[in-house]
């Protein structure tokens, strides 16, 4: 079968040129993130890893992951938009920056399948309030 990446094939950079591009039309974040807040005042806007890019590797044998950061804020403001509102970023982002998702949060999530070596799976029940 197919194994994954190792360690030494993958390369991540933190660099701030993948910062999200401010919009003329950002207010549009405030809004969605304080109609959010008036739903569920326990949420807070948390530091995320925002995705750059990710390329193949000079070697061909690994990726090169390029990384800057976001916030739950961003993430809330920019892809929970209705999908015109939402192709209108990602062709302005294309246009203005030659780069689809500029004007996009672009959060990483984490996700993992933990495996015990008595071949357990960990579970993890996320809070309802969020």
């Amino acid at each position: 079968g197919s194994k994954g990446l190792s360690r030494r094939d993958v390369s991540v950079s933190f660099d701030i040129s993948f910062k999200r591009k401010s919009h003329k039309h950002d207010t549009f974040i405030e809004e969605r993130w304080e109609a959010a807040q008036a739903k569920n005042p326990r949420i807070y806007d948390g530091s995320k890893f925002r995705l750059g890019q990710i390329a193949c590797a000079a070697s061909d044998e690994g990726v090169d992951v390029s990384l800057w950061l976001t916030g739950y804020k961003e993430y809330l403001g920019t892809h929970t938009l209705d999908e015109p509102q939402w192709r209108k970023l990602v062709e302005e982002g294309k246009r203005e920056h030659n780069d689809n998702f500029a004007f996009m949060s672009r959060a990483l999530g984490c996700e993992a399948l933990l495996m015990t070596s008595d071949r357990k799976v960990v579970l993890l029940r996320r809070s309802g309030a969020v």
